[in-house]
């Protein structure tokens, strides 16, 4: 279900570079290691979610 918070993004639980470590550590990239892991239960998957999210926005040139 999708949120109605407008603010969504400022309110959510941000851990900056944790999705990045775990991926240098695997020796895979940050965006295949989250395309990998999405389907991950608990912290991970939600960090690959969030990472994939943001990363179309970024696409989109909404985020700078």
């Amino acid at each position: 279900m999708a949120s109605k918070d407008p603010l969504w993004i400022e309110h959510a639980n941000l851990d900056k570079g944790a999705l990045g470590k775990k991926a240098k550590s695997a020796g895979m990239g940050t965006q295949s290691f989250a395309k990998k892991h999405d389907s991950s239960p608990g912290k991970l998957g939600k960090q690959s979610r969030l990472a994939e999210t943001l990363s179309k926005l970024r696409g989109k040139g909404a985020v700078k």
